[in-house]
């Protein structure tokens, strides 16, 4: 699957680079700011924008909408901070928890991948990994 990453902190973003290639996965961007996100969703057309809702310039859920919006890309949430609210965003899959490990993440988007072809999950579902009922 095509990637778009989407996380203000470095370190971070290339960890889940390296997890998510290593499983196979094309990652074809790292943006910052939620500028960044939909100028490089616009560009690359990822197939899932991995992004963070806490974002140092911009509103991930923002930028999440608008790429859904724009290009019909879902999102999977990436965030320590959860709220209520995010759950609404029609924009997104669902919502990985932080802090996740490499095998929780990549269980994570085989089950997304999964529910955004229209399949029931086979996988496990990782139990920081919240599926929001209007995609799934």
């Amino acid at each position: 699957m095509r990637i778009l990453i989407v996380e203000d902190e470095p370190i971070i973003a290339l960890g889940t680079q390296a997890d998510l290639e290593m499983a196979g996965h094309s990652v074809v961007g790292l943006a910052m700011t939620s500028e960044e996100a939909i100028d490089l969703a616009a560009c690359c057309r990822p197939d899932l924008v991995l992004m963070d809702i806490w974002l140092a310039k911009g509103n991930g859920v923002e930028a999440a909408r608008a790429i859904h919006t724009r290009w019909a890309i879902p999102s999977l949430f990436a965030t320590s901070h959860v709220e209520h609210s995010v759950a609404s965003c029609h924009a997104a899959v669902g919502c990985l928890r932080k802090p996740y490990d490499d095998r929780s993440l990549v269980r994570s988007i085989q089950v997304v991948e999964q529910v955004m072809n229209g399949f029931k999950p086979t996988s496990p579902q990782p139990h920081n990994l919240e599926l929001y009922h209007n995609r799934a």
